[in-house]
């Protein structure tokens, strides 16, 4: 901080502290909703310590904003999202420009600016969602198809006209943006636009066309997500849940023997399994939960078929007793660990024993997700009342279940 800065303004440093606590609590929500560990009830406590260094800004605006924009500088995603809340709420129009021609030069940031707009109340971010939607500049497009996926909500006849022009569907970023809207609002006037994406050279087109047409009660060409399922990679990781738990049984037995053949599925063949839900691979998941890299994974997946919280049930252990050549510390240039951190580790040895007890309560074959097969009352229960990656797993079952039922956006606001 230069000594002008702190002579203009003798507390300026607790601004700068507002925006700083704000962006990085951002960025720790966005972190915790894919967490297995953080509740609704967590979600909230940051969004509301969040909110409270926002309303600080609002104090002095100007100030605020001179501390804002020179964040914004930095662009990253926490800055980009706090200086957007900030902007929109104080109705400057010049700050608003400012903030959006920076989130919009980066898909990233693009997105964190996106979750900014939808933080807002609507009566803030309508007016200027109208503006995107008409506005020529195909970002500016782009970003108000982020905004309507984040809220879940239907751009209604803008989704058909920009579906039909060519500059918008030669724009793979907005285009996929509107093939994911289709499926996850249930607009199922909009299928020939699918199927017609469908046949596109571009393998997130295709994607996402099929994803949506499944979601839309089309399980039938699940069978066409099969390519992008037994390719390791973040293709996979999008659609690998949706196949198998909209494909029969003895399709994704058949498709998991195949990733089988190259170990570096191995992960995805325990996600895999959780989505199925069939009972019978609960050996084999107890089996894999004697490897150190693979443990607290298997662990999950058995809690996701099960329903049953290993820590909650003495089936966990503080110390994995693992062998001389296994570390239970993850390689710090692992990334493949990182989603593992705050899973339990299971305790092999009881759950062998467990199993054997109270596994025949579980009919083979069937499948199960939280300890019973897949009804409304069941699914909209773990919505309330799960960790953030059962919700996930709950709100896809539950747009599943019923074709004309939303995807509920379980990274949405709380408060």
């Amino acid at each position: 901080m230069s000594p002008t800065s702190q002579q203009a303004h003798p507390f300026r440093d607790i601004f700068e502290q507002y925006v700083d606590e704000a962006s990085f609590l951002w960025i720790l929500r966005s972190i915790a909703v894919n967490q297995p560990h953080y509740q609704l009830s967590d979600i909230a406590e940051l969004e509301q310590r969040l909110d409270h260094n926002i309303s600080g800004l609002l104090c002095d605006p100007e100030v605020s904003w001179d501390v804002c924009s020179e964040a914004l500088e930095l662009e990253e995603p926490g800055e980009v999202f706090v200086a957007a809340v900030f902007a929109f709420r104080s109705l400057n129009v010049k700050h608003i420009q400012q903030v959006v021609e920076v989130g919009v030069s980066d898909p990233q940031l693009t997105q964190a600016l996106a979750s900014a707009i939808a933080w807002l109340p609507e009566s803030v971010a309508d007016p200027w969602l109208e503006k995107f939607l008409r506005s020529k500049d195909l970002a500016h497009k782009f970003l108000a198809m982020c905004v309507f996926r984040e809220r879940r909500e239907d751009p209604g006849e803008y989704l058909i006209s920009f579906l039909k022009r060519n500059d918008c569907t030669d724009n793979i970023s907005l285009y996929t943006s509107m093939l994911r809207l289709i499926g996850e609002i249930k607009r199922k006037d909009l299928i020939p636009a699918l199927n017609m994406a469908m046949e596109h050279q571009d393998d997130n087109v295709r994607l996402w066309s099929l994803w949506s047409a499944v979601l839309l009660g089309n399980r039938a060409i699940a069978e066409r997500l099969e390519s992008f399922v037994e390719t390791p990679g973040p293709m996979q990781e999008k659609c690998l849940s949706l196949y198998f738990k909209s494909v029969s049984n003895s399709q994704a037995k058949s498709l998991i023997s195949k990733m089988s053949q190259d170990e570096k599925n191995i992960r995805a063949i325990i996600k895999s399994s959780a989505a199925l839900g069939d009972p019978q691979v609960i050996p084999w998941l107890i089996g894999k939960m004697e490897n150190v890299e693979l443990a607290r994974l298997a662990g999950e997946a058995f809690t996701h078929i099960t329903g049953i919280f290993l820590d909650q049930h003495e089936l966990s252990v503080e110390v994995p007793p693992f062998s001389d050549d296994q570390s239970a510390e993850p390689d710090d240039t692992s990334i493949e660990l990182d989603e593992d951190e705050y899973l339990v580790w299971p305790d092999a040895v009881k759950l062998k024993i467990f199993w054997k007890k109270y596994g025949t309560r579980f009919k083979s074959g069937a499948r199960y997700i939280m300890g019973k097969e897949p009804n409304r009352s069941h699914l909209e229960y773990l919505l309330e009342q799960s960790p953030q990656r059962i919700r996930r797993v709950a709100s896809l079952e539950l747009a599943l279940l019923d074709p004309s039922s939303p995807l509920i956006n379980v990274d949405k606001k709380v408060i």
